[in-house]
Order: structure tokens, then sequence, then C-alpha cells
């Protein structure tokens, strides 16, 4: 026999806070917060890029869709001109964008969107 003691090896269990919560762990976390908080921010950013009242002649009308297994979806948008010069594309219902025609006014108050068949202003 040797006069040599022999260590006991360390078991590494689940339960082990250390095996659990190491740097990589702890990276990926971490990586998956940012990308979170930067989609809940981009999509905060999206719905209030238009405001809550404004009023622009109709440019162009875009009609989106997509056919799934539930169902078929449209989105419809209208892209406006305010003041000559910004651009932004409002998303509709269906009967404004049928209603809505190029060149006319697009107004949107407190009480909703409605399409302006005359000169506005």
């Amino acid at each position: 026999m040797s006069s040599i003691p022999r260590r006991k090896a360390k078991t590494v269990s689940a339960a082990d806070p250390e095996a659990v919560w190491n740097i990589k762990t702890i990276g990926v976390l971490a990586a998956v917060l940012v990308c979170f908080c930067l989609l809940f921010f981009w999509l905060e950013s999206r719905v209030t890029s238009v405001p809550k009242e404004f009023e622009g002649r109709i440019v162009e009308k875009h009609v989106d869709g997509s056919d799934t297994d539930q169902g078929s979806y449209r989105s419809y948008r209208v892209l406006i001109e305010i003041d000559g010069q910004r651009r932004l594309l409002v998303p509709v219902n269906r009967e404004i964008y049928e209603e809505a025609q190029v060149g006319m006014v697009l107004k949107r108050t407190e009480k909703g969107l409605d399409v302006v068949r005359g000169p506005s202003r």
C-alpha cells in the first residue's frame, strides 16, 4: 500500500449551481434578453410611427396577403404624403381601402380615419 492519500473525485450533479450558471449560459441568456428588448422597442416604434392626427394626399394603395391552411389574410395599406414631403404607409380597413382613390385626402382624427373627396385645407 502506498502512503499517498487518495483524493475523492468531485461529482457534478444537475442541481449544482456552478454547473448550470456558467459563463456560456449567462451569455446566451443575456443575448436572448437583448434580442427581446430590441424587438420590443422596434415594434413599439413601428406602432407609434403613425401620428394620432394627420391629413395627407393619397399617393399609392397596397394590398398584401397570404394564404394558409386556416384561411386567406389580406392587409390593406395606403401611402399618403403629408405637407408635400413626408410619406406615411397607413394601415386601413377594407372599406376605407375600397373608397380611397389616388389623389384623395386621407384624414385621421379622434373619430378615426376618413377619406375626403374634395380638396381640404
